[in-house]
């Protein structure tokens, strides 16, 4: 299959990502991880590199299968992969190849894409979730997600907790500007304060704050 489109390593350098990218680039990552792995697959070399970005919709591609391994092969059980997203264990010269160890991979790149910008190093709110989610992925392998779909629930979980934060913040700020507003009319004692095409007194400012508090 072609396809059009750049690696996420050339995305990332291009300073393309957001917050709300990096979640979904994760969520569509996490899809894939667990589509191979009901297949019985291990990616086994999962970097920046094996990760397309779609010019049409940046939809995520998984590519690169050559150093992956099924119950069904038995040729490649020496550890392979690259280095820096290699799961520790990988590293021993008698490893076995799990699933974990694509998890552990996934973390790195987790990681790596919240590292870019230094406002990403944030450990609240939707970036913090994502940290605890990427550190994780990366735990000791008893400590570790045991299956991709602990991962992609734990990212569902986050862009639902984002989803629920929207609206709270525009209703924050609304009434932040409600607050302000009785403020500056309370520090004009019982001037008429002028708004174009009205006219408010400071009775008329009493009652719209009484009224929103």
């Amino acid at each position: 299959e072609y396809i059009e489109g750049q690696s996420l390593r050339e995305f990332m350098q291009e300073g393309k990502l957001d917050t709300q990218q990096i979640l979904r680039i994760a969520r569509q990552l996490a899809d894939a991880i667990q589509y191979i792995h009901t297949l019985q697959i291990v990616h086994r070399d999962l970097k920046p590199e094996n990760i397309l970005i779609t010019s049409n919709g940046q939809h995520v591609k998984l590519i690169d299968f050559g150093f992956s391994e099924t119950d069904s092969y038995h040729i490649l059980k020496q550890p392979a992969g690259t280095r820096h997203y290699m799961a520790p264990e990988m590293l021993s010269k008698d490893a076995v190849s799990d699933m974990r160890a694509d998890i552990f991979s996934f973390g790195k790149i987790l990681a790596e894409m919240l590292a870019i910008h230094k406002s990403s190093k944030t450990r609240w709110g939707v970036r913090g979730k994502l940290w605890k989610i990427a550190d994780k992925c990366m735990s000791p392998i008893d400590q570790r997600m045991a299956h991709a779909d602990e991962l992609t629930q734990a990212l569902n979980d986050t862009a639902r907790h984002t989803g629920k934060w929207v609206p709270a913040l525009a209703t924050a700020g609304f009434l932040l500007v409600i607050i302000q507003f009785c403020y500056l009319l309370s520090t004009n004692n019982d001037q008429t304060l002028l708004v174009p095409g009205t006219s408010f007194t400071q009775a008329d400012a009493d009652s719209i704050c009484i009224n929103w508090t």
